[in-house]
């Protein structure tokens, strides 16, 4: 198996053929040769092609020309990955590749202003066609790619979530909580106000080449200003609940006795106080047009699971989206927001990182599949570990079983959609996951790498 360009892979695990990692590997630091596996295979593509057109293009600062030339920079990122997939699969005999084309997602987050009449974000002034344009490179990309494989090759599309456009409007949690009791807010902002204040400063001053460096550099203090900014003027004395104000997750937190450090909710009282709050995020209304903010509240048990279900929220909100447009998420800012809702100004609006971007993510996402292993027809709706176990069957193999000493694995789950193959079900080998080699660790140093890389990318506060 051969993995080219997928987030969330570094560092690279030994696979059977190669693995190269993706966009948020931390490119500009540290050992270079960690970058894929086996370790000379990305210095070796660099010096064949001159860049493995995985990076995308900066989204720290967003200016005049911005637009043009990040299209341009996705247009021929594209093209390079697919030679260099072409490259790939022509040296290695390979039962399965798969590569990633993070241009669809760029495109429809930072060009939707320009693609939808009717956005309250609209503009006329970019590149109208750009959504279009990146679509019909990767449609291009991919007949090239099934014909370098041939006609015995099966295909399958997969996007990891759909997109659309975001209103003009944004969401304050926090001073949400606030207005309804169950978030103190300090008497003055006190370091929250001048930690929001120095961060706003400093992301509109520095060069976008040197943040980076920058925010490595001084990584400790970073850390403590954006500690402070979103969480500096909250009293945890009067605060019941509060929100971590994610713009791509609107989401809440207990102040839970044992949890939190400043912890005052006595467990006990969590299902009555739970309640309370979701009927009134239920019945919270914009003021725009009266009807409801919030559409359901769901619990971190109905969401998650696993060994590691214990760091996600305690509530999960799903928003209403306004004329089909997704609130943005704001920065309560110590208090010194005023409304809970309100309408954003052009800047807070520009896409940059720390603002709103015209398009966000959607629930639904696609997947499509082709070829000798495939029955025409229309599937039905699944999930992405679905697909997953549906990308095994096509490969003749069933849903892995966990290692012996392991409860369970993440993905591990998923339904072929076997009504849709041409593999009989009682074809498929049953298979043994075996332990990942190494440890599967990343060092301290490795941690703050990759951090300061998602940083950069916007992917982290």
């Amino acid at each position: 198996m051969g993995v080219y360009g997928f987030p969330a892979t570094w560092p690279p695990e030994e696979l059977s053929a190669f693995q190269i990692c993706g966009f948020d590997t931390p490119m500009g630091a540290g050992d270079k040769a960690r970058r894929s596996s086996p370790p000379g295979l990305a210095g070796e593509l660099e010096r064949l092609f001159g860049d493995l057109a995985v990076s995308g293009p900066q989204q720290s600062r967003i200016d005049a020309g911005w637009h043009e030339r990040a299209l341009e920079q996705m247009l021929g990122d594209i093209e390079l990955r697919t030679e260099i997939s072409l490259h790939l699969l022509a040296g290695n005999d390979l039962d399965c590749f798969a590569v990633h084309y993070g241009e669809t997602d760029t495109v429809g987050h930072h060009f939707w202003q320009f693609h939808d009449s009717a956005s309250p974000r609209y503009s006329e002034d970019g590149p109208g066609d750009a959504i279009a344009e990146v679509y019909r490179a990767v449609d291009r990309a991919l007949g090239r790619l099934l014909e370098a494989t041939g006609k015995d090759s099966d295909l399958l599309l997969l996007s990891d979530h759909g997109s659309g456009g975001s209103s003009d409007r944004t969401l304050f949690l926090n001073r949400f909580l606030a207005d309804n009791g169950w978030l103190g807010f300090k008497k003055t902002g006190g370091l929250g106000t001048l930690a929001s204040v120095a961060k706003r400063t400093a992301m509109a001053v520095a060069p976008p080449s040197l943040q980076a460096s920058l925010f490595s550099r001084l990584r400790p203090l970073v850390n403590r200003m954006e500690s402070a900014s979103r969480f500096g003027g909250i009293d945890w004395t009067r605060t019941n609940v509060y929100s971590e104000e994610l713009n791509y997750y609107p989401s809440l937190w207990f102040n839970l006795k044992g949890r939190e450090p400043g912890g005052i909710v006595d467990p006990a009282d969590l299902p009555a106080m739970t309640g309370e709050l979701v009927a009134e995020l239920l019945e919270w209304r914009d003021p725009e047009d009266g009807l409801p903010v919030v559409q359901r509240v769901r619990s971190r048990a109905e969401l998650f699971d696993g060994p590691h279900a214990e760091f996600a929220p305690d509530l999960v909100l799903e928003l209403r989206e306004p004329g089909g447009y997704s609130y943005a998420g704001g920065n309560s800012r110590a208090g010194a927001e005023r409304q809970s809702i309100r309408r954003m100004t052009s800047r807070e609006m520009s896409g940059e990182r720390g603002s709103s971007m015209p398009g966000c993510h959607r629930d639904l996402g696609m997947f499509a599949m082709a070829g000798p292993g495939v029955l025409p027809g229309r599937g039905e709706e699944g999930s992405l570990a679905d697909a997953g176990a549906t990308m095994l069957a096509l490969l003749g193999l069933g849903v892995p079983s966990a290692p012996a000493g392991v409860s369970r694995l993440d993905g591990a789950d998923g339904k072929p959609w076997q009504e849709q193959l041409r593999v009989p079900g009682r074809a498929l080998r049953e298979v043994e996951v075996a332990p990942a080699a190494g440890d599967g660790q990343r060092s301290p140093a490795a941690e703050n790498e990759l951090a300061d890389r998602l940083r950069d990318l916007g992917y982290l506060p």
